[in-house]
């Protein structure tokens, strides 16, 4: 008897998650931090992040974090980068405290570049 109700209560919670009303104001992921507007305007492609999030979350029903989880991992096309980076997805930047930053320290401008900026 009690596996069963464990089970219903199973049941239950991931079907109280799943149907999780779609996002209504600010969106951050759960990552505060990281998530901000910056990151949330990013368009690769055709695709900008916040948008994206949004449409999952209304057309298939899924929470926020789902919904940031699918755009940080999955484009639906099939010559784009994600949408999302790794500061919007939920199960990776809780722990972050800035978005990450690339060390370009260590290339060389191509000379056509360098021309353009006096270098």
């Amino acid at each position: 008897m009690t596996m069963i109700m464990g089970m219903m209560q199973l049941v239950q919670q991931t079907t109280k998650h799943r149907a999780a009303s779609p996002i209504k104001n600010g969106i951050d992921c759960g990552c505060p931090r990281t998530c901000d507007k910056q990151a949330l305007v990013k368009r690769m492609a055709k695709l900008v992040c916040k948008k994206r999030i949004k449409f999952l979350s209304e057309k298939y029903k899924k929470s926020e974090l789902e919904a940031c989880a699918a755009v940080s991992e999955t484009t639906p096309l099939a010559d784009s980068h994600l949408p999302c980076k790794i500061e919007c997805h939920p199960e990776r930047c809780k722990d972050m405290t800035e978005t990450p930053k690339m060390d370009v320290s260590g290339f060389e401008m191509p000379n056509s570049m360098k021309d353009m900026t006096g270098w």
